[in-house]
């Protein structure tokens, strides 16, 4: 099982399961978003051509759909397409970014754009992740608490029984 989920196919259904997940979803995509616009603004910032800003890019994803998503932005800017088209009809990027990204292309600040908005969505996924701290360290606490019950309670019952035998006997 362990192999079998670590394979290309393993890893896409991984993927897919977490890109359907209704509350984790949101979470996940917003993070290898931010990434990816931080990425492909250093790298346009620092003058690195886009189709090669994409490849470097997707290079660094580890998750498959949104390897295949800067695949789909490579082809299509290198058949003479913006980069905001391949972004513009899917549910991995979110129509504000969409939107970002064609107004950083019309206004010929693509770079510097992608960099302000990566820097938006970080301080959003900053607040999201202490939501969510905040949320499960009740959780691991209770859990943490009924695991040491449950081995305090199986070292000292059979104790309880052991005392119990050397007075019935």
């Amino acid at each position: 099982l362990y192999f079998a989920l670590r394979s290309p196919t393993g890893q896409r259904v991984i993927d897919n399961v977490i890109m359907r997940a209704p509350k984790i979803s949101g979470i996940a995509s917003s993070f290898i978003t931010a990434r990816i616009i931080r990425l492909l603004g250093v790298l346009i910032d620092a003058r690195i051509p886009l189709i090669e800003a994409i490849g470097l890019t997707r290079a660094a994803m580890k998750n498959s759909l949104y390897i295949d998503l800067l695949n789909t932005a490579e082809d299509a800017v290198t058949q003479g397409e913006p980069l905001s088209a391949a972004f513009n009809n899917t549910l991995l990027i979110s129509p504000s970014v969409y939107e970002a990204i064609r107004s950083g292309e019309n206004g010929s600040q693509l770079g510097s754009l992608l960099l302000n908005m990566s820097e938006f969505l970080d301080e959003d996924n900053k607040s999201t992740a202490r939501a969510l701290a905040t949320i499960l360290e009740p959780l691991i606490l209770i859990l943490l608490g009924l695991m040491i019950g449950f081995i305090a309670i199986s070292m000292f019952l059979p104790l309880f029984d052991l005392t119990a035998m050397a007075k019935g006997s």
